[in-house]
């Protein structure tokens, strides 16, 4: 009696976990969506410029396929095997309350104009990055509603500024975003900040699709193109 009353407990304990994470919201939409990864090397691709300007031709040659909406990408995807970088963070005029609060650090996401629509995930407030967001231009950053909340509490966010580290650029908030579960689905999320690509290269990215068909059925295609780019690069799932 008392071993099946273990097995018992357990056996709930087991359902209910299962009933809290397949109803959890992780923040984006899977649906329709295909993935996948390129890294250029660095000594073939060896300026930002170079970076941008092949990820650039690619995106142009995804959006032109049969069933394709929406392309994007970013260095890391949330629920993947890793999840965003951490980095520190610096926010402007912020004051921090107790000992130890100086130090901030947040996810973050490195992606192009299209990866939250690619990906699902609603503005909340500003607008997305777009084509003004390119090297040259005035640094920018989204951050998710979690990051707002903390740091600009019953304010609009739009406008305020931070930065990466303690010594690079202010960036202006130009664009908040729901926030995603990124490590586990019944998990707790990060505070997360975006930054446009176009602005610093990153060679290493996950290629996101969304599709008004099976997204399987894309994949052959999407490593033709890439391969159409640049013949030695691997294209990996």
């Amino acid at each position: 009696i008392a071993l099946s009353l273990v097995l018992l407990i357990g056996a709930g304990l087991l359902i209910r976990s299962y009933q809290r994470i397949t109803g959890a919201s992780p923040g984006f939409d899977p649906t329709n969506v295909l993935s996948v990864r390129v890294s250029l090397p660095g000594f073939k691709y060896k300026t930002p410029d170079d970076i941008i300007a092949f990820y650039k031709r690619l995106e142009d040659r995804l959006k032109a396929l049969p069933g394709v909406r929406h392309v994007g990408s970013n260095y890391l995807l949330p629920l993947s095997s890793v999840a965003l970088a951490w980095e520190p963070i610096s926010i402007e005029g912020y004051v921090p309350k107790a000992a130890g609060e100086d130090l901030i650090i947040a996810s973050s996401g490195y992606i192009t104009p299209d990866y939250f629509k690619a990906m699902g995930m609603p503005l909340l407030e500003g607008r997305y990055f777009d084509d003004r967001d390119v090297r040259g231009a005035p640094d920018v950053t989204i951050v998710d509603d979690k990051l707002a909340e903390r740091f600009w509490p019953g304010q609009n966010a739009i406008g305020k500024r931070m930065r990466r580290g303690d010594s690079g650029p202010w960036r202006t908030v130009v664009g908040v975003v729901a926030d995603t579960k990124e490590y586990e689905v019944d998990g707790e999320p990060p505070i997360t900040a975006f930054y446009p690509v176009q602005q610093i290269g990153v060679g290493s990215r996950y290629i996101v699709l969304k599709t008004t068909t099976d997204p399987a059925s894309l994949a052959s295609a999407v490593t033709r193109e890439v391969q159409a780019l640049d013949a030695d690069l691997p294209v990996y799932d």
